[in-house]
């Protein structure tokens, strides 16, 4: 299982196979055959470049043409020592980017829960722009995407134990297709799977881990609206939508004489005076 999900081609023509959403994909096998690839992948463009294994979207980037993806894979090859066959084309997802991680004790689903990925950490730096590791995160109730992971963690295998944590983007049609896999790991985004909701994601893993029962009613604890952001210089921050506006409050004054003052109430609240555009 493990094998598997490392290589995500080989994973996702196995969920293919068994009638789970996940992008057509084709394995780079040498540069000549990138023509032949994108023809196959013929439809809406670019296509999807990504290297089989590892994390973080590595050597990933969007291409429009069969010589953008040679170039890609050949500076790959060329300063990083990765082979031509370590890479995948696949379909381009262009949809909503979703995270699961779910809780299972001998192929019985205990505990699963969803959440949107809003942006990305370090994204003007990454060429794909996009990663596994999101700046800004939002818990979703997607009933579509737990339906997917439960089926795919299923299939492979069947007594399935531990934590699965599993990235999924919507396609064209705003289908959520699987992208991969994590086997036996918590995700980057773990603390708003454990700070959200009615349970506590890591707490029930170490106690299913020890033995001990654990009795939750609804396997999928849905807690809309709730807000992680984080970035490279702070703790994680989490919050509810309802309280965006909290301590904020605004004053137009002064808009006649040209001037005016944005006054802010609650913590480190104090007079600022701004010129006006106005004049």
């Amino acid at each position: 299982m493990l094998d598997l999900c490392r290589d995500k081609y080989r994973l996702l023509s196995l969920l293919r196979r068994n009638g789970i959403d996940a992008p057509l994909s084709y394995p780079v096998r040498d540069l000549k055959q990138v023509t032949k690839i994108f023809q196959q992948l013929r439809g809406g463009r670019p296509l999807w470049c990504r290297v089989r294994s590892g994390a973080g979207a590595l050597g990933a980037l969007p291409v429009q043409t069969p010589e953008q993806a040679r170039s890609w894979i050949r500076y790959w090859k060329e300063m990083r020592g990765v082979p031509v066959a370590a890479f995948v084309l696949s379909e381009y997802l262009p949809g909503r980017d979703f995270g699961c991680q779910s809780v299972w004790k001998d192929g019985k689903l205990v505990l699963i829960k969803t959440y949107e990925r809003l942006s990305y950490l370090g994204m003007g730096s990454q060429p794909s722009r996009f990663s596994s590791v999101a700046a800004l995160a939002k818990t979703v109730f997607e009933a579509k995407v737990v339906d997917t992971c439960a089926r795919a963690i299923k299939l492979i295998d069947a007594r399935a134990s531990g934590v699965f944590s599993v990235d999924l983007k919507e396609d064209v049609r705003g289908i959520p297709c699987i992208t991969e896999i994590g086997v036996g790991r918590f995700s980057s985004a773990t603390n708003i799977f454990d700070l959200v909701g009615k349970h506590n994601m890591a707490k029930t893993f170490v106690e299913l881990a020890r033995g001990r029962k654990v009795k939750i009613e609804d396997s999928y604890d849905a807690a809309p609206d709730w807000y992680m952001m984080r970035d490279l210089d702070g703790a994680p921050r989490i919050f509810h939508a309802s309280q965006f506006a909290d301590n904020i409050r605004t004053t137009w004054q002064g808009a006649a004489s040209g001037r005016g003052r944005l006054k802010t109430t609650g913590r480190g609240s104090g007079w600022r005076t701004f010129k006006s555009t106005r004049g």
